[in-house]
Formats: structure tokens, C-alpha cells, sequence
């Protein structure tokens, strides 16, 4: 998680150490993007760090850690969700979307039907129906995907959004 220091002593060794370290990292993140660099986040711990690095004004929506399983999504088909349909799967671990989006491209959301949720558990996974889960801000090359699309080998269907999301122009 990024965040200007770390409290918890066991990720000490991965946070900054104080809170100027932060703002060197953000400084050179956004550098980064202004040379023409993308910015991907998948996941949970990923869109929350965007939001905390301000490269998205996006609400981020975390469910519990142990919700998972498979999902009706609506993808648009091209750029970064290009290979996939309007009526495709998508697998959550610890799901995520986005909402205040009206300034985003928003390339796939959860299936507007209550049905959405295939298989797996997900308490109060209604809150999620019709909400965006791929989204790509509209100034800058920054994506987040809320879809686990590299989980182990699971999700190896979902792999594309991956490279999709490397090489999309």
C-alpha cells in the first residue's frame, strides 16, 4: 500500500520512510507520465495507490478480501479490452470498481443484470452491478482494472487485458 509512511512495523520495509520519500516517488511517477509513460493498476491495493498518488479523482470500491469468483462483464471491445464481448466473464479476487467516473473512458463494467455474479462468494455483491470495472482517465495514460486479470493461472483467459493494456496506443 502506498501511503506517506508506514505504521505497521511489518511493512515498515516497504513503505517510505518518511513522508518526503513519498513525495520524491509521486514527483517522479508523474514525470513519468508527462514523458509519455502508462501507468496500470490491477487490483484492490493497486486503484487505492492511484487515488493515493492523485493520478485518478475516481471512487475507488474495495470489497472484503475474501470475496471471489466469476462475473458477467460488459466489455466495449477495443483498446485495452479489445478480443472480448458485451456479454464476457471476468474473474474478482477481492473485487474493485470505480465510481464518479464521468470523466473516464470506461472500457468494461460489471453486467447491469442481478445476476451478475456467476459462482464463487461475494457478500453484498449487488452493490457492484452496472458498475465500472476497466477505466482509463481521459488526460493522462492511467488505467485501472478492477478484475483480477493476472491471479495465478487462473485467469489466464483474462490475460489479454494485461498486454492490451501495455501496448494499446
Amino acid at each position: 500500500m502506498i501511503a506517506k509512511t508506514q505504521s505497521r512495523a511489518g511493512n515498515k520495509e516497504f513503505g517510505f520512510q518518511y513522508p518526503a520519500q513519498f513525495d520524491s516517488f509521486k514527483a517522479n511517477v508523474e514525470e513519468f507520465l508527462n514523458n509519455g509513460g502508462k501507468y496500470i493498476a490491477v487490483g484492490g491495493g493497486a486503484s487505492l495507490a492511484t487515488k493515493t498518488l492523485g493520478l485518478t479523482d475516481d471512487d475507488i470500491v474495495v470489497a472484503g478480501y475474501s470475496s471471489n469468483g466469476i462475473a458477467k462483464v460488459d466489455y466495449s471491445g477495443e483498446g485495452v479490452t479489445g478480443g472480448y464481448g458485451e456479454d464476457d466473464l471476468g474473474f474478482v479476487y477481492r473485487p474493485v470498481w470505480y465510481e464518479n467516473t464521468d470523466n473516464d473512458e470506461v472500457s468494461a463494467t460489471f453486467d447491469d443484470n442481478s445476476d451478475f455474479f456467476v459462482a464463487g462468494h461475494w457478500k453484498n455483491n449487488s452493490e457492484a452491478q452496472g458498475k465500472a470495472v476497466i477505466v482509463k482517465e481521459q488526460d493522462k495514460d492511467v488505467t485501472m482494472i478492477g478484475l483480477e486479470a493476472g491471479f495465478r493461472d487462473h485467469t489466464d483467459y483474462l490475460f489479454r487485458l494485461l498486454s492490451n493494456s501495455i501496448f494499446e496506443k
